[in-house]
């Protein structure tokens, strides 16, 4: 693989490769990418026509309904991601009938689509997990599923919703899929660093990690969604939390640190995925929508598709929401037309990976005086907005 801005890794190459030419290999950075064997390969080119990069994409932001929203029912909305708007579509597919099929951690603690077939496991695909998920069995799964006339909601990123759909080659009025509003995807191999270094200061083993959270309450059992808290549970009963993405991992992803490179090259924005529903965090709803602003979470809603009209029609019972347009809807989520910048740094990061992550990060992301200025600025005119 020459060009890796080039290659989302979601594998739908190797898995619509009949001669089995194709695997997928990571890289130092702990990226997937595809390998060819052309000893095997009869240049059939049907890789390429499955591989969402390579393939014309249509922007659907102007055609689509938007609205914000939160759930409810508030043990939902506080225990899934942003308002809680999955939680409502999981449960309601699933009682029409639907399987689903989403990120999860695996024993190991890496990240992984897997399809669940029981209420009781659904909540395992709540809550953002900010790291890769590995897709590279689930293309095939979800396809003959749906061959065999079951129903499956998939969800996933942008690439991967649209990888999906390319690799399933024609439309299954029984598939729903929802994607999210996606900043971009740190590395696995970063992710299970942390996890081990993290381990190590508190005397245990990462084999030993019982529980992890991306979103908790504080000490004083207060929750706010905009700072949210990071929790490691061990065995033994140690536990690390901190708050306000505060650590390492998260500050490295949030500036785009250790991103995968196609990220800051992403072909699939402005709701181009093909996806019924499209979720994420409505950031600025304290300046667009002030009196809709709230501490337990909110959601910005893509109404897509009509499969995905229908739905939202049936679950606005258990919706707060109201109608956005499209400029108060990207205001302050860019992220859904454009790409991040990788980090000034992110090649010197990856030189220094030895470096223990809780030194090499800080030492890396450094906020310099300008940008300070700029953020405090920023936060005087969101101040101001929200006063008119």
């Amino acid at each position: 693989m020459q060009n890796k801005s080039q290659c989302c890794g979601c594998g739908a190459c190797m898995n619509a490769c009949k001669r089995k030419a194709i695997v997928m290999q990571e890289d130092k950075e702990g990226f997937l990418y595809p390998q060819v064997n052309k000893a095997l390969c009869n240049n059939c080119n049907l890789c390429k026509r499955v591989c969402p990069f390579l393939n014309p994409h249509v922007t659907k932001i102007d055609d689509v309904n938007i609205y914000c929203a939160k759930n409810k029912n508030l043990y939902q909305r506080i225990n899934s991601s942003s308002g809680g708007i999955f939680p409502i579509i999981a449960y309601r597919l699933f009682k029409k009938g639907f399987i689903v099929a989403g990120a999860v951690f695996d024993k190991k603690w890496n990240v992984v689509h897997q399809i669940v077939e029981s209420k009781e496991d659904i909540p395992k695909l709540f809550r953002s997990k900010y790291v890769q998920s590995n897709t590279l069995n689930i293309f095939k799964d979800v396809k003959r599923r749906l061959d065999l006339g079951e129903k499956v909601l998939f969800s996933g990123t942008p690439c991967q919703s649209f990888a999906l759909k390319l690799f399933l080659r024609k439309k299954y009025p029984n598939l729903f899929v929802v994607d999210i509003i996606c900043h971009g995807v740190p590395s696995p191999m970063v992710w299970q660093k942390y996890l081990q270094e993290k381990s190590e200061d508190y005397g245990e083993t990462k084999e030993n990690i019982s529980q992890v959270n991306f979103k908790i309450k504080d000490s004083s059992k207060k929750y706010y969604w905009r700072r949210p808290g990071f929790n490691i549970l061990w065995k033994s009963g140690s536990e690390f939390s901190s708050f306000g993405n505060a650590t390492s991992y998260e500050n490295g992803f949030l500036t785009n640190l250790f991103v995968r490179p196609s990220c800051h090259n992403c072909k699939i924005k402005g709701i181009s995925s093909g996806s019924d529903v499209t979720i994420g965090d409505f950031w600025g709803c304290d300046v667009v929508k002030p009196n809709f602003e709230d501490s337990n979470g909110v959601s910005l809603i893509f109404v897509n598709t009509e499969k995905g009209r229908k739905l939202f029609e049936e679950i606005q019972c258990e919706l707060f929401f109201s109608a956005l347009d499209k400029e108060e809807a990207i205001l302050h989520n860019n992220k859904i037309i454009i790409c991040g910048r990788p980090h000034v740094n992110r090649k010197k990061f990856f030189k220094q990976i030895d470096k223990r992550l809780d030194r090499l990060v800080p030492e890396l992301v450094k906020v310099n005086r300008f940008q300070k200025m700029m953020l405090r600025l920023k936060l005087s005119f969101n101040k101001h907005l929200r006063n008119k």
